[in-house]
């Protein structure tokens, strides 16, 4: 074993994991929807005070208004739609394991053994597809949805510099 990491899920560290993992084209389209969800405020707006030279009939004018409060929230749940997901995960880690999240222990060496609660895996670094490192992460990605989480003030044998350069190499393909 050259590397080993210990530690408990949080919510906090499960939606940075899907912030930069699973819902990074979540944010993107958050953004667009966002955006244009002002520009049409910004139309009704200044239709209904004549600032633009726009005329709305009734109807219209409160079919644009629920239209553009929809869009609005649809574009910040997408924005936030990591946060929402971490804490699904939080609490499906809790039911699956009797009530309490428990220790996960990643011990890195030929290959990856992660113990979760009573529940051991083993996998090989070619298994890996993607490597993103974050400010308190490193997420070894198994496919589009699944990962391993390394959390880096974690890491209880070797120290996060040399495991980022070691993993590199483990996985050169998935940079």
């Amino acid at each position: 074993m050259e590397y080993r990491a210990e530690y408990t899920n949080t919510k906090k560290t499960l939606a940075e994991f899907y912030k930069y993992t699973v819902c990074r084209l979540y944010k993107i389209i958050g953004i667009i929807v966002l955006v244009i969800a002002v520009l049409q405020m910004v139309g009704v707006i200044g239709g209904t005070l004549e600032i633009m030279n726009l005329s709305f009939s009734k109807k219209t004018l409160i079919l644009l208004i629920i239209m553009g409060c929809a869009e609005l929230l649809i574009g910040i749940l997408l924005c936030k739609y990591h946060v929402i997901m971490g804490n699904t995960a939080m609490k499906q880690g809790i039911k699956n394991h009797g009530g309490i999240m428990p220790k996960t222990v990643l011990e890195m060496g030929d290959t990856i053994i992660m113990t979760e609660g009573k529940t051991k895996s083993q996998f090989k670094y070619e298994q890996i597809s993607l490597v993103r490192e974050t400010k308190n992460l490193f997420c070894l990605m198994l496919g589009k949805y699944i990962g391993i989480i390394v959390p880096k003030k974690n890491i209880v044998k070797g120290n996060e510099k040399e495991f980022g350069n070691w993993i590199k190499k483990k996985c050169n393909k998935a940079w």
